[in-house]
């Protein structure tokens, strides 16, 4: 049963991934401006999600943010799914915001993000 499970998930991975790197395409950088700096470790922003002392990635959004702070939570520790997110219509949005407001975890509110996105 497990079998016909896993390669779902890989392929809504990849899904996403590919959304991702078409969004990422579409991105113009200015040469005047880039930077070719690297963070240490050390100096990641407490905002990012990551946690110099596990090293590992938060992976829900904290519970009843407002509409704003939801938002930023988004862009700040989830900048790919921001990004989409930002791109859908008002009514969208809202409900990508209440599905966050039932469950404050980012596979689902991703999930959704990219169905309506596909969709618009």
């Amino acid at each position: 049963m497990l079998g016909c499970c896993f390669p779902l998930a890989i392929l809504a991975a990849d899904s996403y991934m590919d959304a991702l790197n078409a969004e990422a395409d579409s991105v113009v950088v200015d040469p005047k401006t880039e930077k070719q700096k690297s963070i240490p470790l050390d100096q990641v922003p407490a905002h990012s999600g990551w946690s110099t002392e596990d090293q590992s990635m938060s992976l829900d959004l904290p519970p009843n943010l407002e509409k704003n702070d939801f938002e930023e939570s988004l862009k700040l520790n989830f900048y790919g799914s921001y990004m989409f997110y930002n791109r859908l219509d008002d009514p969208a949005q809202e409900e990508v915001y209440q599905l966050y407001r039932k469950n404050p975890s980012i596979e689902p509110v991703r999930e959704r993000i990219m169905q309506l996105k596909k969709n618009n």
